[in-house]
């Protein structure tokens, strides 16, 4: 994988039509399609291509709009001897891309990695449709930004791996797997037990609903619970022209210690993955990581957990893995040397008990860009 501009989006390579060319991708567990703008993919330059007769993909974002003709073509991932193939893959070829969903111009299109029911193409994902006979795959989100200042000109890093068909052993620490049941096979959509900063609870009630997105930078929640969490941060408000985000201190004395707990297990974020952008020139006030999501067109997605939470676990997707063959989320403790800085511990009872009682534009598809970070947040139809 690569990551794109200091942790704002993970990437894969695709190959896709005959004869077959790579393409770039954001890998995006929060939506299910794929689609390649007209930009990069060119129906006439495949001879397996077949478009689908009177079939339309015309998908409204929070942030704008993709809209162009569906098909199907030859979908491959992988190099070598592991290589996974889907020989009539349904994916979309947008002609119409809105200017604010556009990355890169080395960045092709969207690789959804969430289940069918997602699907604006009305078909399986590739995961699900290729010749892939274990139905997991894992992702490692490698950092790039470690400090305010220490911020490289690179635009693409190294960053990190994605593994199909199983896991990479190597990339976490065995034993510490922590499976999490998926509620509904649509997002991968997990309940969010707890939330601190600073050892202070933070009240969910019954917002707990949280979809695992790789495709999202940042942390989105509900309004009333993303205020609450500021007001335990000393100098955090409200960010002007900007509802949802906030402010707060962060020069090197100010330790924030968010906290975010999944069954039954404390993850404590470095403070370096609570920076959501700069704020100010001299690196005093930052963009915390974590905004409102104002209204959403699902009212069973209350909680997005992007990028700045998984960057410190090596998080598996497994399809058929849990209970009665249900769908989890497994999150494992990264190998020494990985990310390091995340604190993982249990979660005891009272904690439980608790839990209960940069333009920006928000919901949809997320796209945020300030002044050194172009965040690209998921697509949600």
């Amino acid at each position: 994988m690569t990551n794109y501009r200091h942790d704002s989006s993970w990437l894969a390579r695709v190959r896709i039509g005959t004869p077959p060319a790579w393409y770039t991708v954001i890998v995006d567990t929060g939506s299910s399609d794929c689609w390649l703008s007209t930009d990069h993919f060119k129906v006439e330059n495949s001879t397996t291509f077949v478009p689908t007769p009177d079939a339309v993909f015309d998908v409204q974002y929070g942030s704008g709009k993709v809209s162009g003709i569906i098909g199907h073509d030859i979908v491959s991932m992988g190099s070598g001897d592991v290589l996974f193939v889907s020989e009539k893959q349904v994916i979309a070829i947008a002609d119409k891309v809105t200017s604010s969903l556009k990355q890169s111009p080395l960045v092709s299109g969207i690789m959804g990695f969430a289940f069918e029911s997602l699907a604006g193409v009305n078909a399986p994902p590739f995961w699900l449709q290729a010749n892939i006979s274990d139905r997991r795959f894992a992702i490692f989100l490698d950092r790039q930004l470690t400090s305010l200042t220490d911020v490289s000109p690179e635009v693409f890093a190294p960053g990190g791996s994605l593994t199909l068909g199983g896991v990479n052993s190597s990339l976490f620490i065995a034993g510490s797997e922590n499976p999490i049941q998926v509620l509904e096979r649509s997002f991968w959509l997990i309940l969010l037990d707890g939330l601190s900063v600073g050892n202070q609870q933070v009240k969910l009630g019954d917002q707990r609903r949280a979809a695992i997105d790789t495709g999202t930078t940042l942390i989105g929640g509900p309004d009333a619970v993303i205020a609450e969490l500021y007001s335990k941060i000393p100098g955090a408000e409200p960010m002007e022209g900007a509802p949802g985000y906030y402010t707060y201190p962060c020069s090197s004395s100010s330790i924030i210690e968010a906290s975010m707990a999944f069954g039954g297990q404390w993850y404590t974020l470095p403070d370096i993955d609570f920076v959501g952008d700069i704020a100010s020139s001299d690196l005093s006030y930052c963009m915390g990581a974590f905004f409102g999501l104002g209204s959403l067109p699902d009212d069973n997605l209350q909680w997005i957990i992007g990028g700045a939470f998984l960057k410190n676990t090596y998080t598996i997707f497994d399809a058929e893995g849990g209970d009665d063959g249900k769908p989890q989320v497994v999150f494992a403790s990264l190998a020494p040397g990985l990310n390091s800085g995340t604190q993982v511990t249990n979660v005891t009872a009272d904690v439980f008990s608790a839990s209960a009682g940069r333009s920006l534009s928000v919901s949809g598809f997320f796209v945020a860009t300030a002044a050194f970070l172009a965040i690209f947040l998921s697509a949600f139809v």
